[in-house]
């Protein structure tokens, strides 16, 4: 990584959701801060439900300076060396390799825009949220 030298504002934030909407030149578009959950490594996944402890076969240098949703121009890289393990019962064996990957399939957002406002304002649907507007709505009838 190449450091670069920069004068201005450099806006680094953290929103509960991980995702944010943002404008640059002109346009909205929806950018996140890496809040989203990891994958999880089903190899290790079976050992640990099997008590079963891994064997140590190596390391590795990993960068986390992503991790914790500090994803922005001037992060800073935090290498750590890590411990390579190699699965410990057949199971975890057998899933080696494997992770779930998951990753939230849907994010509920409204754009919602007054006439003539050249400003958007953007509501992030939540539950609280809808219980609010079911509460008006029963107020209403």
């Amino acid at each position: 990584m190449t450091p670069v030298h920069y004068e201005g504002k450099v806006w680094c934030l953290r929103v509960p959701t991980g995702a944010f909407v943002a404008r640059r030149n002109g346009r909205v578009f929806v950018t996140g801060n890496s809040g989203f959950p990891k994958s999880l490594d089903i190899s290790k996944a079976h050992d640990k439900r099997a008590g079963a402890e891994r064997e140590v076969v190596g390391t590795e240098l990993v960068d986390i300076g992503m991790q914790g949703g500090s994803m922005h121009a001037g992060r800073q890289s935090n290498v750590v060396e890590r411990d390579v393990t190699a699965p410990a019962t057949d199971l975890a064996r057998e899933w080696d390799g494997w992770g779930t990957a998951l990753k939230p399939a849907c994010e509920f957002w409204f754009l919602g825009r007054k006439a003539c406002d050249p400003e958007p304002w953007i509501i992030e649907v939540t539950p609280e949220l809808l219980a609010e507007w079911e509460a008006i709505e029963q107020a209403r009838t």
